[in-house]
């Protein structure tokens, strides 16, 4: 059943919107929850301002003061999976986009709506411009969080979504979020709550990072550091025992893990422990729906297991 909105032209918001998109009956209904509550502006509880918009990629390094990207928030953490770094030099001239501990993140370029909190795990933080920052000052930054990752905040965040091409979120748009003003009570659970979890994330990445590095040391892998080759060679007869023609394929890093793994212990295909494996399916966005059977994208993958923000379902006839 099509989805259909009905609005007056005295009810169109901010900048005369009229595309459809932006009043979406999902959309329409979470304003009306929340209008049942006290709510107050974003721009009235924090600071809103976003990341650097220099080019400084020339500058990134492997130590110094991390730099976040769109891609390096996720699962209401910042992600460790490849960091980037500047240095501190650098760092200095970008004030205006500091990230302080307690700060909120949003993704606002590109995969939209992805939400961070800073915790203590670093002293100097900064990030590009498809992130904005938060800095709150008459808010409790842990249920500000919590409700930008809500049902009621994705809702505000998406529907003020913009552009083709390159979709995003202009500031004075997302300032402009209600946010809920609850009991006192109630917010400190949530910020508890959230703590709790934010420490035990924390800790299992310091238990993963431990697992991994027994597996290396039982390996023999610890201090095995080949050099990644910037050019290399290759026979004409290697290329077609494999059938691949890609430079990477054929990389020395690769082939001198291969040869240390085979030197050292008895090693068989991965399909020798598998009973069966096959490409997945993509369905196409146009059979995506809110409910029926759960489809597993790329971005629901991640080291560490399932991730079910943004979860796709589609119909239970085109499961089978």
């Amino acid at each position: 059943m099509a989805e259909i909105s009905v609005v007056k032209l005295s009810e169109l918001e901010g900048a005369k919107r009229i595309d459809a998109e932006y009043y979406r009956p999902e959309y329409l209904q979470s304003q009306k929850m929340l209008s049942k509550i006290p709510t107050e502006n974003l721009s009235r509880l924090c600071m809103v301002t976003d990341g650097n918009h220099m080019s400084i990629s020339r500058w990134f390094t492997n130590k110094g003061i991390r730099y976040l990207r769109g891609q390096d928030l996720t699962d209401f953490f910042i992600s460790d999976s490849n960091p980037v770094y500047i240095p501190e030099s650098i760092f200095e001239k970008l004030k205006r986009s500091h990230i302080f501990k307690e700060d909120v993140l949003v993704t606002i370029v590109g995969t939209i709506g992805l939400v961070g909190i800073v915790g203590d795990d670093f002293d100097k933080l900064t990030a590009n411009c498809k992130i904005a920052i938060l800095h709150p000052y008459n808010i409790n930054p842990w249920f500000l969080a919590a409700f930008l990752y809500s049902k009621y905040g994705q809702d505000q965040i998406n529907k003020r979504i913009s552009g083709a091409v390159q979709t995003g979120i202009i500031l004075k748009d997302l300032a402009k979020i209600r946010v809920p003003i609850l009991h006192e009570v109630t917010i400190k659970r949530i910020e508890t709550i959230l703590k709790n979890a934010y420490d035990n994330h924390k800790q299992s990445k310091q238990l993963y990072a431990e697992a991994e590095n027994l597996l290396l040391e039982e390996l023999g892998l610890k201090d095995f550091k080949p050099k990644y080759e910037l050019s290399y060679a290759a026979n004409l007869s290697q290329t077609f025992s494999v059938h691949r023609i890609d430079a990477e394929y054929f990389q020395p890093l690769y082939h001198e893990l291969i040869k240390y793994l085979k030197d050292n212990f008895e090693v068989k295909p991965l399909k020798t422990f598998i009973l069966d494996f096959q490409k997945g399916i993509e369905v196409g966005s146009e059979n995506y729906q809110e409910e029926g059977k759960p489809f597993i994208r790329v971005s629901n993958l991640s080291i560490h297991g399932f991730v079910e923000r943004d979860q796709k379902y589609i119909a239970d006839e085109l499961y089978p």
